[in-house]
């Protein structure tokens, strides 16, 4: 007895290691559960259990004695699930300088804001969609250097030549531009219409194939519709003209007058994006979001000491996910303020997940994993970039880039139970992704660009959980519920996803 139960020590033991080897080891491996976008970063294909995709249940089932093991399928899992993820602020990465502006608006008289107490507020809460890197600012259009055979347009030279009288371009007066992102900013948020909205809805199918013992192949894939709605962005420099606390004594804020401001910018936002071909108007769009192919493989260690009363019966069940996505639908049009992309914004990717669940026999299962994920980069012939570091949201240029995505990683903690009340599975997952700033790259040198300012806006990292019910309506069918909750996010949507499923096993 007591050799027997030194050998499943050494066993444990053995695999312990090797779990913490995997865990430890992230930074050389690849994950394939995340995305590239800021909407849904952790997308999902079924409400089930992601242990029971890798055809698990049925080897289960047959270890703990289950009465309904032999009927249980094991071959093949199929799943559909239509789902709805809505999202209507967000967090920026850095926090930076936001007042509560929604609050202001909407339950105070503008008459009677302390706006010292407002204005240097540091962002903890949440902000419009469209402010995730800071508010919109228009003079700066009028700033930096000229790309190579490009002029500024008409409206743009007008607005250069009268609030800046006598200066020969190119100007770069860093102080005009206001450090609270009031004087000469817009917020995309409306007192009469809100805030701007985004919404996804679609269907999902999830599929997995046992190969063999151990091994497995899965597909994921899902057609969705995309809606972000637009809204009439607030000119705060009128409010601030209201106000009149931080102009000096001649009414103007560093030199530049705000009637001037307003005239010949903030009135002309949508004359400006005309002229260059900056789209404004709200974005719908139908696609398939993206296809996931990966082999998984794992295995169960049986740990059924003969002690019962002293030890409890678990079993061990290391895993590896090795998969690529490809993204039927092209890049997002960057033309288009308020487009968002579909999949992995087309770019192609690849990755492997590593993680192990331990699983008792008689109470609960839980399991940890990590992953990594890498982007192919792409060439985007029509790339907005901005050609001075003061510019945000809106850049009156257009280039052609090498963008070379950042990678992902994630870590997924899991606590389930099967069949805790009658048929009724379910389980909880806690999960934190990461995404590294992108890469772009000119196609023709020009220093007029400045992509760095793209690249340090391109970084973002968010914290949700998965709560999901599923109920056994046959050895074989599930109906199922999940809720994805934002937790925490820097310079992603907080994005509410429900979803709901069938599936089977054969």
């Amino acid at each position: 007895m007591f050799e027997k139960n030194k050998h499943y020590k050494m066993k444990l033991n053995i695999f312990i290691i090797a779990g913490i080897a995997l865990l430890s080891g992230s930074n050389t491996l690849f994950a394939l559960r995340s995305t590239l976008t800021r909407h849904d970063v952790f997308p999902l294909y079924s409400t089930v259990d992601p242990m029971d995709k890798m055809l698990v249940r049925k080897q289960k089932l047959e270890l703990f004695d289950a009465e309904w093991a032999d009927d249980k399928g094991e071959r093949f899992f199929f799943s559909a699930a239509p789902f709805a993820q809505n999202a209507d602020r967000g967090k920026p990465m850095s926090g930076g300088y936001f007042f509560d502006l929604m609050d202001a608006l909407l339950d105070r008289d503008e008459d009677k804001i302390d706006d010292t107490d407002l204005r240097f507020e540091r962002c903890t809460r949440s902000v419009p969609l469209m402010d995730l890197t800071g508010r919109t600012p228009m003079i700066p259009l009028v700033f930096g250097d000229l790309p190579q055979g490009r002029t500024l347009g008409p409206l743009l030279q007008e607005a250069q030549s009268e609030l800046f009288p006598g200066l020969m371009p190119p100007i770069n007066d860093e102080n005009v531009i206001d450090p609270c992102e009031e004087f000469g900013y817009f917020t995309f948020f409306s007192k009469k219409v809100g805030k701007v909205k985004y919404r996804k809805r679609g269907i999902r199918f999830d599929m997995s194939l046992r190969l063999g013992q151990d091994f497995g192949f899965n597909l994921q894939t899902g057609v969705a519709s995309i809606c972000q709605t637009r809204v009439e962005p607030t000119d705060l420099t009128d409010r601030l003209t209201i106000s009149n606390d931080r102009l000096d004594s001649n009414g103007t804020f560093n030199g530049l007058k705000p009637n001037d401001v307003q005239d010949f910018l903030m009135e002309r936002l949508d004359c400006i994006a005309q002229e260059i071909k900056f789209d404004l108007a709200g974005y719908q769009k139908t696609s398939i979001e993206e296809v996931r192919a990966q082999l998984y493989w794992r295995h169960i260690f049986n740990i059924d000491p003969d002690d019962y009363k002293k030890w409890p019966h678990f079993l061990f069940i290391p895993y590896l996910q090795l998969g690529a996505s490809f993204s039927p639908e092209d890049h997002r049009d960057y033309n288009k303020f308020y487009s968002l992309a579909f999949g992995n914004n087309g770019h192609h990717s690849v990755g492997l997940n590593a993680g192990l669940a331990i699983d008792f026999a008689e109470t609960i299962e839980i399991s940890g994993e990590v992953g990594y994920l890498h982007f192919f980069d792409q060439t985007i012939d029509c790339f907005r970039v901005p050609n001075s570091k003061l510019q945000n949201n809106i850049f009156p240029f257009t280039t052609s880039v090498e963008l070379d995505p950042g990678h992902n990683w994630h870590f997924a903690g899991k606590i389930a139970a099967h069949h805790f009340l009658d048929n009724l599975s379910m389980f909880f997952e806690y999960i934190m992704v990461e995404h590294a700033p992108d890469e772009i790259c000119l196609k023709k040198a020009d220093s007029a660009f400045k992509p760095e300012v793209l690249e340090r806006q391109s970084g973002w990292k968010t914290k949700l959980a998965n709560i999901g019910f599923n109920y056994d309506i046959s050895p074989n069918i599930t109906l199922g519920f999940l809720w994805q909750a934002p937790l925490s996010q820097r310079n992603t949507y907080r994005s509410t996803t429900l979803m709901f499923s069938i599936s089977g096993t054969l």
